[in-house]
């Protein structure tokens, strides 16, 4: 079972990899345009707004809900009633997200003003960032369908065509950007409005390369009412204390926000730019283990086989340690090489945009262990059909957030950085508050086999953080920082010694993890590698 977790994980870390090095060049390109300038501020506002609602209606909340009790269908009822609480959810969703679009279009003023109040310093910040909401706010209804079909496709355990779907948005964001860059002399404001049309045109990729796959389930998404169905109530109420719980996460990006908007001007963009660098092993690999998980987690919570659930949990947050600690230690001390190789390009400089966006960078790669951690614990909570737990842990851990984000940025050492420390702070304390709860709940999970395995990767990683301190140090004092092929050297040979030299000790201290591991990479490696002839003539 195990192994087949990693595979399966590893399926859709290819296909997320793909997604994210696309997601990295599409922002690499956004740099070059806007760099940290108030036009870029302006898009990450609006574009943050439907985003926020996204994840609310969307891939958390319904993902959540509905592949349990989805899967639940699958085991017990018959494929015309499996396919008929699809086809009722999807007119409900069109129905609720519709509605939210419409009021986000008429009311975005109100939105932008409570969310960017810093940007009215600026002439014209403020009135780009509400034609750019009302541009993408329809993303909305194209997300909230997409993800659903995900949800469908996970429940079937075809996991890949979901994980690609984004990378056909990031494909069209590129094309995008690299047609206005043709176009540059139109000037910021034009090129950017181009970019929110890009966004809605990547959206309706996104949704559209998914539907062959759940055509061949048999699955065709048509309009059905029938909103009284248990199994709907039964999804919406597994929903709410979801949907309040990622609000409340939300509401922790809406005061980032704002008081990003407040403290500098590029702060917007800067905080997220470091989320999308910190968010790739996040995206890559966690969110890969948490998404096999949870239909598996459901199976055997309706097995009642609780002794299961807890290996499986206990050997997917160890996976998580093998990946998320290393991604730690290159984060904290490469910050510097990986934004300057990746985004300090065009109008981003190296005086102003750098060092802000690699200082945030900073702190929020404290936070990767938490981060990846927390997605695996959650979806334990929702297989055994429990939202409202981690959504009263989540209102506790918002409340600590606000707390800290007003008490950090008054400290001048901090500033900016307070925003993200403050960010990981809450994490760790929802994380730990979770597993208490879950060990008082299901009994204990193994906690000194992960212990035990935490320090034999937290072994290795010192040696991989003196490695990576002292060559990219050496190296980038040899070899300077102004052209790409010092910028790749600086960053790439470090993480190519340091890489080695991690592998080699987990290696040596029998990291269990790291078999399952080499075993996915190399089964992979069989698929994409030409098989040689064995044939004698």
């Amino acid at each position: 079972m195990s192994d087949r977790i990693a595979y399966s994980a590893g399926k859709i870390s290819i296909a997320t990899m793909l997604s994210r090095i696309l997601g990295m060049l599409r922002d690499i390109l956004k740099a070059y345009l806007f760099g940290t300038s108030w036009v870029a501020d302006a898009f990450a506002v609006g574009f943050r707004i439907p985003s926020i609602l996204r994840r609310l209606f969307g891939e958390g909340t319904l993902n959540a809900a509905f592949v349990p009790t989805y899967t639940e269908y699958l085991t017990k009822y018959t494929p015309e009633e499996s396919k008929r609480i699809v086809h009722i959810v999807s007119t409900l969703l069109l129905i609720i997200l519709s509605t939210f679009t419409i009021l986000g279009i008429i009311f975005a003023p109100f939105l932008v003003n409570i969310i960017a109040p810093g940007f009215k310093a600026i002439e014209g910040k403020v009135e780009l960032s509400i034609t750019l909401t009302r541009i993408m706010f329809p993303c909305l209804i194209i997300f909230g369908w997409s993800a659903l079909i995900g949800s469908v496709l996970n429940a079937h355990r075809r996991f890949f065509i979901p994980a690609l779907a984004p990378a056909i948005m990031n494909f069209v964001w590129i094309i995008t950007i690299l047609i206005l860059l043709y176009y540059h002399h139109l000037g910021d404001v034009k090129l950017v409005i181009g970019l929110a049309i890009g966004t809605l045109l990547g959206a309706i990729g996104q949704f559209l390369i998914q539907l062959p796959e759940l055509n061949r389930l048999g699955i065709n998404l048509h309009f059905v009412i029938d909103f009284y169905n248990k199994s709907v109530k039964h999804i919406a109420k597994l929903m709410l204390p979801g949907i309040f719980g990622l609000g409340i996460v939300q509401i922790n990006v809406i005061i980032d926000t704002f008081f990003a908007s407040i403290l500098q001007d590029g702060g917007v963009t800067a905080l997220e730019y470091a989320n999308r660098l910190v968010s790739l092993p996040i995206g890559v690999f966690a969110t890969a283990i948490s998404t096999v998980v949870l239909p598996i987690f459901s199976h055997k919570t309706a097995e009642n086989n609780i002794d299961e659930l807890k290996g499986l949990l206990s050997y997917s947050l160890r996976l998580t340690f093998l990946i998320m600690l290393p991604a730690t230690f290159v984060m904290l001390l490469l910050n510097y090489p990986i934004v300057r190789l990746l985004l300090q390009y065009g109008a981003f400089d190296a005086e102003r945009s750098l060092p802000m966006t690699a200082g945030v960078l900073f702190y929020y790669a404290m936070g990767l262990l938490a981060f990846g951690s927390l997605k695996i614990i959650v979806s334990v909570f929702y297989a055994l059909k429990d939202t409202l737990t981690p959504t009263k842990i989540a209102a506790f851990a918002m409340l600590l957030n606000v707390i800290l984000d007003i008490l950090l940025v008054r400290i001048p050492a901090l500033g900016i950085n307070g925003l993200p420390l403050a960010t990981i702070i809450s994490v760790f304390v929802n994380v730990l508050l979770l597993l208490w709860i879950l060990r008082k709940r299901i009994g204990a999970l193994g906690g000194k086999r992960l212990l035990n395995s935490f320090l034999r990767i937290f072994l290795s990683c010192i040696l991989l953080g003196i490695i990576l301190y002292f060559s990219s140090n050496i190296l980038e004092k040899h070899l300077g920082t102004e052209s790409i092929i010092s910028r790749i050297l600086t960053l790439g040979i470090p993480l190519l010694i340091g890489g080695g030299i991690f592998i080699l000790s987990a290696y040596l201290l029998k990291v269990q993890e790291l078999r399952a591991l080499l075993q996915v990479i190399y089964q992979h490696l069989k698929i994409i590698l030409p098989k040689k002839n064995t044939k004698k003539d």
